[in-house]
């Protein structure tokens, strides 16, 4: 999946994500699980919710992804599903109430390893940007520099020289999810909140029909 956003491959995206989407979601209903005390339920929950999770990051890299190649298709096929998911008012409270718990939680979560392999496959694309100092005469950014990209989130993303701010599931719910009608109050997550300041002028939820055509 990833591989097909870093290669931009749209037709191989458009192919994998149509069954990775549903896939992901079914699995999280099959490991889930009521039965026992509420802290097993509760462990069972966080257990359940790798796939979804897994999901959220990579349609985030989707976002960031199409930035970075100025391919809007790639976002456009990854959009288009979640849409079609959400138009039910029910699944999106899901949604949100799932991360709600996410966040709620400490430590580290199922999966973390592998999203972290995909972290530092996307650092590495970024870390192919050119780079410029930045100009400013304050000694303790005199030696920074910042990445040289026409797209906002890309520069905003790879203003750090070897690590990622935000991971996928914070591009995905700060610039897309949250600022759906019902899911605003996952914008007010400390980690999410200056980005989603930073780049409240870009409509991430809102393609142009050229871009619609594009992920057909």
């Amino acid at each position: 999946m990833l591989e097909a956003l870093l290669d931009q491959d749209t037709e191989l995206l458009g192919d994998v994500f149509a069954r990775y989407f549903p896939g992901c979601l079914a699995q999280f209903g099959k490991l889930q699980s009521n039965d026992g005390p509420d802290w097993q339920v509760t462990q069972n929950l966080r257990l359940a919710v790798a796939p979804v999770l897994d999901l959220m990051e990579v349609s985030g890299y989707a976002l960031l992804l199409s930035e970075y190649h100025g391919n809007r298709a790639l976002w456009s096929i990854v959009r288009a599903t979640w849409e079609r998911h959400l138009t039910d008012s029910r699944r999106l409270a899901g949604i949100v109430a799932l991360v709600n718990f996410i966040e709620s939680g400490f430590g580290a979560k199922p999966r973390d390893i592998l999203r972290m392999r995909w972290q530092r496959r996307v650092e590495g694309k970024l870390e192919q940007l050119p780079r410029e100092p930045v100009k400013d005469e304050s000694w303790y950014i005199a030696s920074k520099t910042k990445a040289v990209h026409a797209s906002p989130l890309v520069r905003a993303m790879a203003s750090r020289a070897h690590s990622l701010s935000f991971e996928g599931i914070d591009l995905f719910v700060g610039l897309y999810l949250a600022r759906k009608p019902g899911a605003e109050s996952l914008s007010k997550y400390w980690k999410r909140s200056s980005l989603a300041d930073e780049l409240a002028d870009e409509h991430y939820d809102i393609d142009t029909p050229d871009d619609e055509e594009k992920s057909k």
